[in-house]
C-alpha cells in the first residue's frame, strides 16, 4: 500500500528531508547511506518529478548532503550524550520522517527512555503507518 501525500500540505513537509537522503545515499553511497528513506520513499504516493528534476543540480545535491550530514551529527551527539548521562531521556521535536532514532546506542533513544514523542498529530499518524515507530 503507497501512502499518499498532497502537495502544498504539512505532510509534504516530512518527505522534503526524506527525499534528500535517499539521494543523498544515491550520489553518495561510500558517504552514506540512509536505507530507511530508501525503503520510504517507494511506500509514498507523491509526484516527485520537480524534486528529480532538480535533484541533480549542485545547489540540490549541496542541500541533500547537508540534510544528511545533519543527521548523522545529531546521531553522534545523541550517542555521545547517552553515553555520558545513561538515564536520560532525549525527545527529538519535530522529527517528521526523520530515522535518527534508529541509528542511536538505544533504539528509542530520541524519543525518551518510554518513547515520548511531541509532533503534530498527523505526523505521528504517518510515522507509524511507515513502520518508522512502534505502534503505541
Amino acid at each position: 500500500m503507497k501512502y499518499k501525500i498532497e502537495k502544498n500540505t504539512v505532510q509534504e513537509t516530512l518527505i522534503i528531508p526524506l527525499y534528500a537522503r535517499k539521494v543523498c545515499s544515491e550520489l553518495y553511497p561510500a558517504l552514506y547511506r540512509d536505507e530507511t528513506a530508501i525503503r520510504l520513499i517507494d511506500r509514498i504516493d507523491y509526484d516527485f518529478s520537480d524534486a528529480e528534476k532538480n535533484s541533480r543540480s549542485l545547489m540540490q545535491r549541496f542541500g541533500s548532503l547537508e540534510v544528511a550530514m545533519r543527521q548523522n551529527d545529531l546521531a553522534f551527539e545523541v550517542r555521545d550524550y547517552l553515553s555520558a548521562h545513561p538515564n536520560a531521556a532525549v525527545v527529538n521535536l519535530g522529527c517528521g520522517l526523520d530515522s535518527t532514532g534508529r541509528r542511536s546506542v538505544r533504539r528509542n533513544a530520541l524519543f525518551g527512555a518510554r518513547g515520548e514523542k511531541t509532533q503534530r498529530p498527523c505526523a505521528a499518524a504517518r510515522r507509524r503507518s511507515l513502520r518508522l515507530v512502534p505502534a503505541q
